[in-house]
This record gives structure tokens, C-alpha cells and sequence, in this order.
């Protein structure tokens, strides 16, 4: 599961930057992106990974 790692790992700075500007605003808009992201994760990480793997 590598590519978990790098998706939360970017994912976790996207958030730092984010709770950076504005704390309150950061959360919530964060829980409501990562309902988002489950279902953007599948081909994003393909996508990913094959490029990594190449």
C-alpha cells in the first residue's frame, strides 16, 4: 500500500497549508474533500502508480 502513503502524505500538506490560512474553514472543507477523494482515489492512483512504476 505505498501509494496510500504518498496519497496521504499529500493529501496531509495540501491540509497543513490549508489549516495554515484558516483552521475552522480547513476542517471542514477537508472532511467534505476526502468524501471526494474516495471516489477520485481509484484512477488517480493508477494513474500514479503507473507512473512511478515506468
Amino acid at each position: 500500500m505505498g501509494f496510500q502513503i504518498v496519497l496521504e502524505g499529500m493529501i496531509g500538506g495540501l491540509f497543513l497549508v490549508y489549516t495554515a490560512s484558516n483552521n475552522v474553514a480547513s476542517v471542514s472543507a477537508f472532511s467534505r474533500r476526502s468524501v471526494d477523494q474516495k471516489q477520485l482515489v481509484p484512477s488517480y492512483t493508477q494513474r500514479k502508480t503507473s507512473q512511478l512504476i515506468t
